[in-house]
C-alpha cells in the first residue's frame, strides 16, 4: 500500500498493512529546528516556508500525511537584520528606514515606536457583544466584508500532490467557534453564547459562508481531506446541552462540506470531550481525536470503545513514543517511522485492525477500528463516528437580520 492508500483504508474501517503515521506538528519551535534557520525567518521570512517544512518533515519522518500547518506572514520582507540582543532581534526597512523589533520569547515583530506598549489580546475583556440582529450584521459587515461579495475564481494549485503524490493530503479546516472567539474575543463569544445562544450560532454560521467554496477547491487541488481543530468546543468552555444545541450542527456542517465533494473529515477536540461524547459520534466524522487527559480528567479508550461500540473510529494516545521526534545523526530518514510502527502494532496487537496514529509535541496517538483491552484501555484517546444529529431549529443557513 502508499500512504494514501493506508490513510484512507484505514479511515474506512478495512484493514491495512501497516499502521499508518501521520505527525501533527504545530507551530514553529520545532519547525525552526529541522530547517535550521533563525525562528524569526521560519515565522515573518520571505520564501514559501510552509512547503519547504513539509519537505523536510516528509525527508525526515516518512509519515503517511501531509498537512500543511504553517506558512509565514512574510513581515520581513524589504527588511534587513540589523542586531540582536538575548531577548529581542532588531530589523531597518530597506525603503523607510523604520526600525522593528522581533521579541524572542513572544514571537511578535512590531515597529520599534510601538516597543513598550500593551499588545491587543484575544480576551476582549472590554468589549461588548452585539445584542441583537442589527448589531450582528454590523459586526459582521465590518470584520467580513468577504460574506457581502461573491468567491474568487479558483485556479487549481495541485503543487502539493504533485511533491507528494503517495501521501494523503490533509487541510487544515476552520473551527467554527474558535475562529469566531479570536476574531470578536473569547469573553464577548462566551457572554454572547450564554445570554443568546441562538444569535451567537447564527453570527458563526453566517461566518461560515465560504467553506463550500474551500471544500470545493481543496477537492480541486488534490486534497484527501480535512482536519477541524475546535480547541474551545469543549465541556471546560461549554454545557453539553449548549453544545448539542448550538455548536455541534456547525461542527457537522464542517463534515458534511467535506464529505459533499469527496473528501474525509478529521475533527479535533483539545479539551474534556467526555460529556460531548454520544453528540460528537453523530456528527459523522471519519476520525475525531481527543486529548488523553485534560485537567486531571482520564479519557481512557477502553471507555471510549464500550460507550461507542465496535465502528466508532478511536485515535490510541500514548506519550512514550519519541522516535516520531528524534533520528540519530547520519540516519538516511524514516527509520524514526519504522520503529513507531513496530512499536504501535505490539501495543495493537489485541485490536482487530489498526489504523491511524498522530504525534503532537511529545504526545502519540494511534487510531483504530477495533477493540481496545488491557494496556490499551488504559491509555488512549479518540473517537470517531458516523450517524446523524439534526440541527436543531437553528436558523442555520439564515441571515441575521431575518
Amino acid at each position: 500500500m502508499t500512504s494514501r492508500e493506508r490513510m484512507l483504508t484505514a479511515l474506512e474501517g478495512k484493514a491495512v498493512d501497516a499502521i499508518p503515521v501521520a505527525p501533527y506538528f504545530w507551530g514553529a519551535e520545532y519547525a525552526w529546528k529541522l530547517l535550521g534557520r533563525p525562528i524569526w525567518e521560519v515565522l515573518h521570512g520571505a520564501g514559501d516556508v510552509g512547503t519547504e517544512l513539509l519537505g523536510a518533515l516528509d525527508h525526515r519522518h516518512a509519515c503517511d500525511w501531509v498537512i500543511p500547518l504553517h506558512q509565514s506572514s512574510g513581515q520581513l520582507v524589504g527588511k534587513t537584520y540589523s542586531w540582536e540582543d538575548e531577548a529581542h532581534v532588531y530589523f531597518t526597512d530597506d525603503t523607510t528606514g523604520e526600525k522593528f523589533v522581533f521579541h524572542k520569547e513572544g514571537h511578535w515583530l512590531v515597529s520599534a515606536s510601538e516597543m513598550g506598549r500593551a499588545r491587543a489580546s484575544h480576551l476582549a475583556a472590554d468589549v461588548e457583544p452585539p445584542r441583537n440582529w442589527v448589531e450582528a450584521d454590523d459586526w459582521l459587515k465590518r470584520w467580513h466584508r468577504h460574506l457581502e461579495s461573491e468567491p474568487t475564481p479558483h485556479e487549481p494549485n495541485r503543487a502539493l500532490r504533485e511533491q507528494f503524490p503517495d501521501r494523503f493530503l490533509c487541510a487544515p479546516m476552520m473551527a467554527p467557534f474558535a475562529g469566531f472567539a479570536y476574531a470578536i474575543g473569547f469573553e464577548p463569544a462566551l457572554v454572547l453564547l450564554h445570554e443568546n445562544p441562538r444569535l451567537c450560532a447564527c453570527m458563526i454560521e453566517r461566518t461560515m459562508a465560504h467553506l463550500p467554496f474551500e471544500c470545493r477547491d481543496l477537492a480541486a487541488d488534490g486534497f484527501d481531506g480535512g482536519m477541524m481543530c475546535d480547541s474551545w468546543a469543549s465541556a471546560d468552555i461549554m454545557s453539553p446541552e449548549t453544545y448539542a444545541n448550538w455548536i455541534a450542527p456547525l461542527h457537522k456542517m464542517v463534515s458534511d462540506e467535506l464529505h459533499s465533494v469527496g473528501l474525509r473529515s478529521i475533527v479535533y477536540n483539545t479539551g474534556n470531550a467526555l460529556p460531548l461524547l454520544d453528540t460528537i459520534a453523530g456528527e459523522g466524522y471519519d476520525a475525531i481525536s481527543v486529548e488523553e487527559r485534560v485537567k486531571g480528567v482520564e479519557m481512557d479508550i477502553g471507555g471510549l470503545r464500550r460507550r461507542l461500540g465496535p465502528e466508532a473510529c478511536l485515535v490510541r494516545q500514548f506519550r512514550c513514543l519519541s522516535a516520531a521526534a528524534r533520528r540519530p545523526p547520519g540516519d538516511p530518514g524514516g527509520s524514526a517511522t519504522a520503529d513507531t510502527r513496530r512499536r504501535s502494532q505490539v501495543i495493537c496487537g489485541e485490536h482487530r485492525q489498526p489504523g491511524l496514529r498522530r504525534h503532537r509535541a511529545g504526545s502519540d496517538r494511534l487510531l483504530d477500528r477495533g477493540g481496545a483491552r488491557g494496556t490499551v484501555a488504559r491509555r488512549a484517546v479518540l473517537l470517531v463516528g458516523r450517524g446523524g444529529i439534526e440541527p436543531p431549529t437553528l436558523g442555520l443557513r439564515v441571515p441575521c437580520s431575518a
